[in-house]
């Protein structure tokens, strides 16, 4: 996967999109595109013009990781389960278990890899959900390379992720809810904030 780093270029030089266009005359549309990597490609004059006004070569203007990825499914896969307090025996939570499967193409042996989100529901503090990935065996194939991606990508890529992440499982219509609720997605030490409706 490949996107290009004009945003943060432009943020360490303290220049905005009117700044490159005034000196540049690359056309607002094409620079919107790129500081928001939206566009599909890019023309190598393009390319050069830019490197040669932030003074970098094109290396410094790319960034790259080695996993395409696909979130493909994400659904309910286990009872919930009570979580009650010790000392009342009160319920204060309960769990409940998300399969989600994510294709992950390394350029190697492109895979689809599942994986177990928890959703912990909070009754002590209106519902207030929060969801981790479940790290039961950390020597599986899909643990490894869900954590490679993490470790070794350009933030952008792991960014990227949690937000595509967190739209499809807002969009889910596999969350049972109470109530509109505001939570936390983890996964390792990045956390996303989640707004499920109520269902």
């Amino acid at each position: 996967m490949i996107k290009n780093n004009l945003a943060v270029l432009m943020a360490e030089r303290g220049y905005s999109a009117t700044d490159i266009y005034n000196a540049t005359k690359i056309s607002k549309t094409t620079l919107t595109s790129l500081v928001n990597n939206t566009g599909k490609g890019v023309q190598f004059d393009t390319i050069n013009t830019l490197c040669k006004f932030l003074k970098v070569e094109p290396k410094d203007f790319f960034l790259y990781t080695k996993y395409d990825y696909e979130i493909t499914n994400f659904k309910e896969n286990d009872h919930p389960q009570s979580i009650h307090d010790h000392r009342t025996g009160e319920i204060v939570s309960v769990a409940n278990f998300y399969g989600l499967n994510i294709y992950f193409d390394d350029g190697t042996i492109p895979l689809s890899y599942e994986y177990t989100l928890v959703l912990f529901n909070d009754y002590q503090n209106d519902y207030y959900n929060m969801m981790e990935l479940s790290t039961d065996d950390y020597d599986s194939r899909s643990y490894r390379t869900l954590k490679d991606f993490f470790e070794n990508s350009p933030q952008i890529f792991v960014t990227e992720f949690m937000n595509d992440l967190k739209k499809y499982i807002e969009d889910s219509s596999e969350i049972y809810s109470k109530e509109n609720s505001e939570g936390i997605l983890t996964i390792f030490d990045r956390t996303v904030k989640l707004n499920i409706k109520k269902s």
